[in-house]
């Protein structure tokens, strides 16, 4: 457990446009938060998660997402239709201070692990 805060730099991609925020996440403790993209509030809540598990690089896959209401959908997916080039995660969230969909993406890219606000 570490005992200090932390700010993690990620990207926040809105009409091919690249700026870059902030993702407030403070780590150890017990409340470590994942900040609102818009707003800064900590009043998330993860509403839909997707996950996106390709057979091998660059190739078809599995998709399976879980909803709001505990729907669970798993299907098989084509590779036009996964972010990058290797397995996916997105979690949907809502948050109590503002409105709209707010997706944080958990993606591999040449061995590197992207953490994003879409």
């Amino acid at each position: 457990m570490h005992a200090s805060s932390s700010l993690v730099l990620v990207s926040n991609r809105k009409e091919n446009a690249m700026s870059t925020k902030f993702m407030p996440v403070r780590i150890g403790g017990e409340e470590d938060t994942l900040l609102c993209p818009n707003c800064g509030g900590n009043f998330l809540h993860q509403e839909a998660v997707r996950i996106m598990n390709r057979d091998s690089e660059d190739k078809d896959g599995m998709m399976v997402e879980v909803g709001t209401n505990s729907e669970v959908s798993i299907r098989r997916i084509k590779s036009a239709d996964i972010d990058g080039r290797r397995d996916v995660l997105r979690i949907r969230f809502s948050c109590e201070g503002c409105i709209g969909e707010k997706i944080l993406r958990i993606m591999q890219h040449k061995g590197t692990t992207l953490i994003e606000w879409l």
